[in-house]
């Protein structure tokens, strides 16, 4: 449950016991009221204090905390001419809002920064040039605020409203992802703040899911080299360029995500030591794992696996060395590719793509087609095996594929030449043993 509370810090010279001059501390202790209106569903918390009161310095909270403030240019209420500031010393948990209130004069220039509890510099949130003040940090959740003066005038503070919640599904941090609430019930992650080396996906915030990444949302980020997926994730998709030009080592993809959108971790940079593609994922766009430079896939099955790229977009997988591993054998890698008909009837383009770990290759009765550039720059591969049932080969399909150097074919001589060869679809100087008699290809 997300509680919400309500700090009001009311001060007023006309209540002023005690002088506050130049830079002070201001030591109290929070009254707090359930207060549950008819229409509430959670109950909001109440507190009211006027911080120079002395009354307000001896009132005790329900568990006994205290809250602590420091002031600058500030006495009796009333802040003198020149630079200020209000500011919490005790961290408040998810700060939603301030309201202020001057009861004299024009405030002239406000400012409000914040920072969170593992921070050492305030960010600035805005400047605002009037007599109230109502400002929203919407989902940054910070731990501190700071409310700074520059004023020509004196000006009286009437009050200061504070609004925080304690829910545990915040992230603090100037690192941390920024949200936004989509359709009022759950959010989207939409960026990122400075230059986070890691982050971690909530499953959810302020009470919320976290169901996707938006476009672009950590798009260049270069610094960025660990993602973590709260387990159990929400995550059902990773928009265009989420993940574009990162530095991700090591990423696992959490069960429940369905797409991945184009070019969502394409990057020049990246050297990922291993990516688990979830058994729950149905789509990949067109290079979304472009130009990677090392990366190992874990799957679930090879059946699994060429399902999915049945449904991937254009060069999902292109210049880049990849390694299929097996889930169900400790992660072992996948050297010896066997595809029956129940598995696949077509291969899909570029399914093998750059995978240079494969040593050999059978396709069982049933198989008929092979897509372009299946089998591109597998090195290794040495061994081939084709059924009679093959109807066609699509261009490039075996294009630097330098390390075979025969084919088997379970079929005649008559039945290879029938096959529909798209261009280029091998370059080097191959043997074709057909059940009749062989085949020289140059």
């Amino acid at each position: 449950m997300n509680h919400r509370k309500l700090l009001y810090l009311s001060i007023s010279s006309a209540l002023a016991l005690g002088a506050v001059a130049g830079s002070a501390l201001i030591s109290t202790t929070l009254d707090q009221r359930s207060v549950m209106p008819a229409s509430a569903t959670e109950p909001t918390y109440q507190v009211n204090l006027n911080p120079l009161c002395p009354q307000a310095t001896t009132r005790k909270t329900s568990n006994g905390n205290t809250l602590e403030f420091a002031l600058s240019n500030f006495d009796s209420g009333v802040f003198s001419v020149g630079v200020g500031y209000i500011e919490n010393v005790t961290p408040i948990s998810g700060l939603q809002a301030i309201r202020v209130s001057f009861k004299e004069g024009k405030a002239g220039n406000i400012s409000v920064s914040y920072k969170w509890a593992s921070e050492d510099d305030f960010l600035e949130g805005g400047v605002l040039s009037s007599s109230n003040v109502d400002y929203d940090f919407n989902d940054e959740r910070p731990t501190y605020f700071r409310l700074s003066v520059n004023t020509q005038n004196e000006i009286s503070l009437n009050y200061i409203h504070v609004e925080y919640s304690c829910n545990k599904s915040y992230l603090p941090g100037k690192y941390a992802p920024k949200y936004s609430l989509v359709d009022g019930d759950h959010y989207a992650v939409s960026g990122h703040r400075a230059n986070p080396t890691s982050a971690i996906i909530p499953a959810e915030y302020n009470g919320l899911p976290v169901t996707s990444i938006n476009q672009s949302a950590f798009n260049n980020c270069a610094t960025l080299e660990s993602l973590t997926f709260e387990s159990p994730s929400n995550i059902k998709s990773i928009d265009e360029d989420a993940f574009h030009a990162c530095n991700i080592a090591n990423l696992t993809l959490p069960e429940g995500l369905e797409t991945i959108g184009d070019y969502a971790f394409s990057t020049n940079s990246c050297t990922f030591g291993s990516v688990y593609l979830p058994s729950t994922l149905k789509s990949l766009g067109q290079f979304a794992f472009n130009n990677a430079k090392d990366y190992y896939f874990v799957v679930d099955s090879l059946k699994d696996y060429l399902s999915l790229c049945a449904s991937t977009g254009y060069g999902c997988f292109n210049n880049g060395d990849r390694h299929l591993l097996d889930k169900n054998n400790d992660n072992a890698e996948i050297t010896s590719i066997d595809i029956s008909s129940s598995m696949a009837v077509s291969i899909p383009d570029h399914a093998f793509d750059n995978c240079d770990n494969i040593v050999s290759l059978t396709l069982g009765n049933g198989v008929t087609s092979i897509g372009s550039n299946v089998f591109r720059w597998c090195t290794n591969l040495t061994s081939i095996t084709f059924p009679s049932s093959l109807t066609s080969i699509g261009s490039d399909a075996f294009l630097a594929t330098y390390g075979f150097k025969s084919i088997t074919y379970l079929g005649t001589t008559t039945q290879w030449n029938a096959i529909s060869k798209g261009s280029n679809w091998v370059r080097q100087k191959i043997t074709v043993h057909c059940t009749d008699d062989d085949i020289v290809i140059n």
